[in-house]
């Protein structure tokens, strides 16, 4: 059955744990693609590569459908990360989810990779801290990053920070709360001073078209809590409301 036509508005109360969603990211150092049917992850393509998304998330995407033995026609959704991360990248995926979306009528769906990566953290945490911190690679020695607490309720918007200002810029956080996780690529972090790590834990996590699926088809329901975090198909860098800092808009 297909659920295309219930699926007008994501704050409408829909069951997507049983569309078929095809989920697509490029924003950092992969491409990857991956359908999920009836809250499942039936099939997951990941390049890693720091460039090129452009001559390989199409054959993912062919890859995955074929796996799970369906057509292009049959599918419901099509989830695609809006960033942050590369300008190109993001262009590669939006642009490509924009083509599927034509072709099959299925409903549009953007998630920010912060999101994603706060959603991860929460889902696997046995206490969850009070504060969760997403970064991302921002290819310019910063970190795109914000900060959500245990509820994923947005707590920040999504700033570009220097790595040497980044310790800083946790301390702030620090004497806020009493606990901290890191979501996030940790290879990405730069090198903690002494007495970085009390109250904080990092939770290393590589951003996928598989994190982006799981924040639609989570119990949490996270889409209907918080219906403006069902973006467009277009990338965050070009919507001020949620990059603050201007070097973080080229």
């Amino acid at each position: 059955m297909c659920y295309t036509h219930f699926m007008t508005n994501l704050s409408t109360t829909v069951n997507r744990a049983k569309a078929v969603c095809l989920c697509l990211e490029a924003s950092a150092d992969s491409a990857s693609a991956c359908i999920f049917i009836d809250g499942e992850c039936r099939s997951e393509a990941v390049n890693y590569a720091r460039h090129g998304h452009s001559e390989t998330l199409v054959g993912l995407i062919e890859q995955v459908i074929a796996d799970c033995g369906i057509s292009a026609t049959q599918i419901d959704m099509i989830i695609a990360g809006c960033g942050p991360g590369s300008f190109t990248g993001l262009r590669v995926c939006l642009a490509t989810a924009h083509g599927y979306q034509l072709a099959t009528n299925a409903q549009p769906v953007g998630i920010s990779a912060t999101l994603a990566l706060a959603a991860d953290s929460l889902a696997n945490q046995d206490k969850k801290s009070d504060v969760i911190l997403s970064y991302c690679d921002s290819r310019r020695h910063s970190l795109f990053v914000q900060l959500f607490d245990s509820e994923l309720r947005a707590l920040s918007e999504i700033e570009d920070i220097p790595y040497d200002k980044f310790s800083q810029f946790l301390d702030g956080w620090k004497a806020q709360a009493n606990s901290i996780t890191l979501a996030g690529d940790s290879r990405l972090l730069p090198h903690p001073k002494e007495g970085y790590s009390d109250g904080i834990t990092s939770h290393n996590v590589v951003m996928t078209a598989k994190l982006l699926g799981a924040v639609i088809v989570a119990e949490a329901g996270y889409l209907d809590s918080y219906p403006h975090y069902n973006l467009p198909l277009m990338p965050l860098y070009i919507h001020p409301a949620y990059v603050t800092a201007p070097s973080a808009q080229t």
